[in-house]
């Protein structure tokens, strides 16, 4: 029996070996600039060494847009298959996520007003909503009815919660955020900061001068 973690009963092993057999040229190709690699001295001595270190890293570029590519093109196939598998399951989260955000708005409206009303077999019916809500379950039960008889409660047993609704990035207090930002949100920042203002612009910040093709 195929486990779930499988359930379409791949040979993992095989593709791969698929990918290997399809791609020996390049695998080939790989190998050859490794070996370059390891023979290339660490420290360059003279124009000559530079001009061959120039010629091998634009070598490797060149491999490794291949590598890119041919990755790309051969995963396509799975990509497809991915996407559509997902598709099904996004389907159903996104409208599960919606009902339960509705639910959630409704629950909310009723703790900010601080009252409801309920029914004596304990279905519970916020104002000026159109729906019955199961208080154990949350379950949606059907439209209210002016036929039902109500009772006051309070909306004490909601739990409620803040969450930020939006931030204005002209007027948000960076310092007091700043325990809170990483250092990949902040090194992306300087980056783009760099880009636009140049070297040696930033409070502690660090550059370096690297070598580009």
């Amino acid at each position: 029996m195929v486990g779930r973690n499988n359930i379409f009963a791949i040979d993992f092993d095989a593709v791969v070996q698929t990918i290997k057999e399809a791609n020996e040229n390049l695998k080939s190709r790989h190998e050859e600039l490794m070996a370059a690699r390891d023979r290339m001295p660490a420290t360059l001595q003279s124009d000559v060494d530079a001009s061959k270190a120039k010629k091998f890293a634009e070598q490797l570029k060149t491999h490794t847009s291949n590598c890119r590519s041919t990755r790309l093109l051969d995963t396509k196939p799975l990509r497809e298959l991915v996407n559509r598998v997902e598709s099904f399951f996004k389907e159903m989260e996104r409208e599960a996520k919606s009902a339960q955000k509705e639910v959630i708005n409704a629950l909310g409206h009723l703790a900010r007003s601080e009252q409801s009303f309920a029914t004596d077999d304990g279905v519970s019916i916020a104002p000026n909503k159109p729906f019955l809500v199961n208080d154990e379950t949350g379950e949606i039960l059907g439209n209210t009815s002016p036929a039902i008889e109500r009772r006051s409660v309070t909306a004490e047993e909601i739990k409620m919660s803040w969450e930020i609704d939006a931030v204005n990035a002209t007027l948000i207090d960076l310092e007091t955020l700043r325990p809170y930002l990483t250092e990949t949100a902040l090194l992306n920042a300087a980056r783009k900061h760099l880009k636009k203002n140049g070297p040696h612009s930033l409070q502690g910040a660090s550059y370096r001068q690297v070598a580009v093709l």
